[in-house]
């Protein structure tokens, strides 16, 4: 073989092994950028989420601690409510204003946030006189309300989600049934019914007629009205069971 020929193989064979080289060579390089690629796509990726979850965290954190500020601030403000309320309760000047005995009997029971129901029985005179008053707070002091002054009171129902109070009273062949709203720290009348009843013989529906709010209504409408009302659907608790004596500890412990 010639000379010429031989150093011609050669180089081909050099150029071949070079271009295989060259191939392999690239081809790791490229692997190895896109292994790189991946690897911080990767992890930005991550950071992202760890990022996103950070934030998430700190939001949450953020409205926990501004709902927890807001619980601090209304239990502040209704702490100092039941304190005005509270004192004003011992203090008793509501039943001097009314010209009843300060040492009465008193008895209340809450109706609603920061709204109570107090029933006094004055037996300081010749006759006992039953008062029902309603106090909440309002421009920072106690406001009592006074419903009415009765020889004969009526017996009192309370419903304590709706806010309701039933006062009902029967006596001398009649029977009323009243339903006052007291969600706002005042006494609303809603609903009035009267009715005459039988007692023995004698039968009161001569003398007596059947009324809502105050209008003469047939017995079929009256009856009618009554058993379908939605205040005679609530869950109502006594009065006279369910309330509490005025009592320095007691106002305290209870007016919250």
């Amino acid at each position: 073989m010639k000379k010429g020929v031989k150093i011609l193989i050669l180089c081909m064979a050099l150029l071949i092994v070079g271009l295989i080289t060259f191939i392999f060579v690239d081809k790791v390089i490229n692997n190895k950028d896109k292994n790189n690629d991946v690897a911080n796509a990767t992890t930005n990726k991550s950071n992202t989420v760890i990022n996103e979850t950070a934030e998430t965290k700190d939001d949450n954190k953020e409205k926990e601690d501004k709902e927890k500020e807001d619980k601090k601030t209304t239990d502040k403000g209704n702490d100092e409510v039941a304190k005005v309320i509270a004192e004003a309760l011992k203090e008793r000047r509501f039943m001097a204003k009314n010209g009843i005995d300060i040492e009465s009997d008193a008895k209340f029971i809450k109706v609603a946030d920061n709204v109570y129901l107090i029933r006094v029985t004055d037996k300081s005179q010749d006759v006992a006189m039953t008062t029902d008053f309603v106090v909440r707070y309002e421009d920072g002091q106690a406001v009592f309300e006074k419903l009415e002054i009765e020889k004969h009171p009526y017996d009192l129902s309370v419903d304590i989600d709706h806010h309701i109070v039933k006062a009902e009273r029967t006596m001398k062949g009649y029977t009323s049934t009243k339903f006052y709203d007291l969600s706002n720290g005042k006494f609303e009348l809603k609903l009035e019914f009267g009715a005459p009843y039988k007692e023995g013989d004698i039968d009161y529906s001569d003398t007596y007629k059947y009324t809502i709010d105050g209008e003469e209504v047939s017995e079929e409408t009256y009856k009618t009205r009554f058993n379908s009302t939605q205040y005679n659907s609530f869950n109502y608790i006594t009065f006279e069971g369910n309330s509490r004596i005025f009592d320095d500890k007691i106002i305290d412990d209870y007016v919250k």
